[in-house]
């Protein structure tokens, strides 16, 4: 499977047989064509726009690719923000009886919280742990 290119950070891998595309040569032919169209010869205009026509598939497999990747991140990102949820849900502060009255204390990490948040909420809100 040497024509298997592995993405980094993605379980993702581009088509078996298909190269990259080389988007500067993609473009660099474009430009050419659209420069041909105003100065050069037919035949020119018509070996550039096959060519640029031969762009189209691998463009096209580029865009489902990035599609993919497009998904999976959305995924990725909805599986954090419901871990993040339901570590919000375990540290949740609640009340309890101390010795000079009740005070807030952390569900999660079982440790007074006074004024603020507890270390961990504090991480999760963008906060110092201290």
């Amino acid at each position: 499977m040497d024509n298997v290119r592995y993405l980094p950070g993605a379980s993702v891998v581009l088509a078996p047989g298909r190269p990259r595309a080389d988007r500067d040569a993609i473009g660099d032919r474009y430009t050419a064509l659209c420069e041909a169209r105003a100065h050069a010869a037919t035949s020119v205009i018509a070996m550039l726009a096959e060519a640029c026509a031969d762009d189209v598939p691998v463009l096209v497999d580029e865009l489902h690719q990035a599609e993919q990747l497009r998904r999976e991140l959305a995924t990725a990102v909805d599986e954090l923000a419901d871990t993040i949820a339901a570590v919000r849900a375990l540290h949740e502060e609640r009340e309890v009886a101390g010795p000079a009255g009740p005070v807030l204390v952390c569900a999660g990490c079982g440790i007074e919280v006074g004024a603020g948040p507890c270390p961990t909420i504090a991480a999760l809100d963008g906060g110092s742990d201290g």
